[in-house]
């Protein structure tokens, strides 16, 4: 693997993460070939464990695989590439987060806190690009998918962390199965309280967007409150350093010959200062807050707000029709209702075990009786129900109910219908125990 492809494997992938509103700022980035080339580790913040970043190597030994390091609530977290893993660096040792052995999905994922919490975005895996949003389940040691509005399918690109949500700049659509492989000019952003997606417009002075996407960029590397990229001499692109303000998202450049830096074996970050190693070996730092201030402004970046689906753009007048549809509706339903009253105080209840018991007793108290219909409709009580109809499929289901209890205990039947010898119209009821 050439240098150059390796400084890409770690800028590019491990600088775009972010820690939540509070905490410092802190990220570090290498990977397992140029992990042996930093001299010395004095630089490192106090509680980070060299053994276990030389420990991992014998694990992780592949060339492709980079580790990124950034600061939580709950300390240090160490992310490797192309895997779900994520360990906690603390006082009470290490531990892996992620329980599982899943892999090659989130390959340039971006890692960031927000509300005490850590979520994954975007990547690519084995056949596609992605703008998934994922959330850390601690408790189960997984990661869960969150739904997002208008997600952008086969998408990837350079992301920042505002406060506001996630800017994902230029990027690419991909998808091999499909043989999708389309530039993106512009980009994405995520809004995080809405969890919609929006398209943004880059605006570059002066320049076509299309020449400007396609100059030869270095990787992207979050700071506090900035987004930079180096450029090399293509196109309309000088040699030199682009800003992107994440407050403002202004967009400045800064012309430089100098950028020794992303030869470095290693990248720290401490809000808006990065440490690196030269090519001599010496450990320098740059502040890019100062950088920034020199830099022309040359453009900014454009949030468009999405026109959100059919029914928003429609819903004030579909929410006076619906009203209007009710208000002519309800007489109407009424009538209906009312009509059909007896029927579902009739036939919808189905008598309880409590009023078969005390209808058995009743029944027991006047055992080799004759029972009349309407003598029989009192004790079940179901003489009130004006629907003949109804009434009758009443009786016959509590006569059933009846019946089957009384069976049970004294094996026949305690209600038997007879007919009148003389007019078989007429039927009556026997009570005997």
């Amino acid at each position: 693997m050439t240098l150059t492809r390796r400084i890409r494997i770690l800028f590019f992938f491990l600088l775009i993460t972010s820690t939540s509103k509070g905490t410092e700022h802190y990220l570090f980035g290498t990977d397992p070939v140029n992990f042996y080339r930093i001299n010395g580790f004095s630089f490192l913040p106090e509680g980070l464990n060299l053994d276990f970043l030389d420990s991992l190597n014998k694990v992780y030994h592949d060339k492709e695989k980079s580790y990124s390091i950034f600061k939580s609530q709950k300390g240090y977290m160490l992310h490797v590439r192309c895997t779900f893993d994520l360990f906690r660096l603390s006082e009470n040792g290490i531990e892996n987060l992620y329980k599982f052995d899943n892999r090659g999905y989130n390959c340039n994922t971006a890692l960031f806190e927000r509300d005490g919490r850590i979520y994954s975005q975007g990547g690519y895996g084995f056949w596609n690009y992605h703008s998934d949003l994922m959330v850390l389940d601690e408790e189960n040691g997984s990661w869960e998918f969150v739904k997002t509005i208008n997600q952008p399918l086969n998408f990837t690109g350079r992301r920042a962390i505002l406060d506001s949500g996630l800017l994902v700049l230029f990027g690419s659509y991909k998808n091999v199965r499909t043989e999708l492989n389309k530039i993106e000019n512009h980009g994405w952003f995520l809004d995080w309280e809405s969890k919609t997606w929006n398209r943004i417009k880059i605006k570059i002075d002066g320049a076509d967007i299309a020449d400007f996407r396609s100059a030869d960029y270095f990787g992207t590397i979050n700071l506090k409150d900035y987004l930079f990229f180096g450029s090399e001499k293509v196109n309309i692109a000088e040699r030199g350093l682009y800003f992107i303000d994440k407050n403002s998202l202004e967009i400045s450049f800064l012309q430089r010959g100098n950028l020794d830096f992303y030869k470095s074996p290693y990248i720290q970050v401490i809000d808006n200062t990065i440490y690196f190693q030269n090519l001599k070996g010496v450990h320098q730092t740059l502040d890019i807050s100062l950088l920034q201030k020199k830099a022309d402004k040359v453009g900014h970046i454009e949030i468009i707000k999405s026109s959100g689906s059919l029914f928003d753009r429609f819903k004030y007048p579909f929410l006076v029709l619906f009203a209007l549809s009710v208000f002519l509706l309800i007489p109407f339903l009424n009538r209906k209702l009312r009509k059909k009253e007896p029927e579902k105080e009739s036939t919808c209840e189905e008598p309880g075990i409590d009023v078969i018991s005390a209808t058995i007793k009743k029944l027991s108290a006047i055992s080799g009786q004759t029972l009349a219909i309407d003598d029989l409709d009192s004790i079940l009580g179901i003489q009130h129900i004006p629907n003949l109809d109804n009434r009758r499929v009443r009786r016959s289901r509590m006569i059933t109910d009846i019946n089957t209890n009384y069976r049970f205990s004294n094996g026949k039947n305690l209600i038997n219908r007879v007919k009148k010898p003389d007019d078989k119209r007429y039927t009556y009821y026997i009570i005997e125990l």
